[in-house]
C-alpha cells in the first residue's frame, strides 16, 4: 500500500487559505491523506466539516496541489494508519484551537492555550496524528505546528524510501 500526503491551497482567493500561507510563510495551507481504496482514490481531510473522506475528483475541484509526499508503509504501519484514520473520522474541526495555534506561532510559544488533544483535529494535526505512531515522528508540535513543518518532517521519510 502506498500513502500520499498532499499539500494544497484553495483555488481562487480564499481568505483562510491566504492567511494560513502568510502565517506559515508557505505556498500551501492544507494537508490531507490520499489512499487508494476499492471505491477509488479517497482524500481524508479535516476542515470545517470535521474529519471526513471525499473522492479525489471532488477534492481537486476546490484545491490546487502544491507538493506531495509518497510513503510506502509496511503491512503493520498500513494497518495502524488505516485504523487511526477510522478512529478520527467525524472528529470536529477546532476553531478555538486554531486561534491558539496562531497565537503560539506569532508569539513563538510552544504552548497552545486552547489545545484539546484528540477532541478536535485541524488538517496537519490530523495527518500527524495518523502518521506519528507508525513512523515515530519527532519535532512536530501537533497543536501548534502547521502543514509547512509537517512537510519538512515527512520529506526525509520519502527520500529514505521508508
Amino acid at each position: 500500500m502506498k500513502i500520499s500526503i498532499l499539500f494544497t491551497k484553495r483555488k481562487g482567493f480564499n481568505i483562510p487559505s491566504w492567511f494560513f500561507r502568510l502565517i506559515e510563510r508557505s505556498e500551501f495551507s492544507h494537508a490531507v491523506i490520499l489512499l487508494d481504496t476499492p471505491e477509488g482514490p479517497l482524500v481524508y481531510e479535516s476542515n470545517i466539516k470535521g474529519v471526513h473522506p471525499l473522492p479525489l475528483y471532488d477534492f481537486v475541484k476546490n484545491n490546487i496541489l502544491i507538493k506531495s509526499i509518497t510513503l510506502n508503509p509496511n503491512d503493520d504501519q498500513a494497518m495502524t494508519i488505516k485504523n487511526r484514520i477510522y478512529e478520527l473520522l467525524g472528529v470536529n474541526y477546532p476553531i478555538l484551537a486554531m486561534i491558539g495555534a496562531f497565537i503560539a506561532r506569532v508569539t513563538g510559544s510552544i504552548k497552545n492555550i486552547f489545545a484539546d488533544g484528540d477532541k478536535t483535529e485541524y488538517c496537519s494535526e490530523f495527518v500527524f496524528d495518523v502518521l506519528d505512531q507508525p513512523y515515530d515522528l519527532k519535532g512536530y508540535l501537533a497543536e501548534i505546528d502547521g502543514p509547512k513543518k509537517l512537510y519538512e518532517i515527512l520529506k526525509p521519510l520519502e527520500d529514505k524510501g521508508l
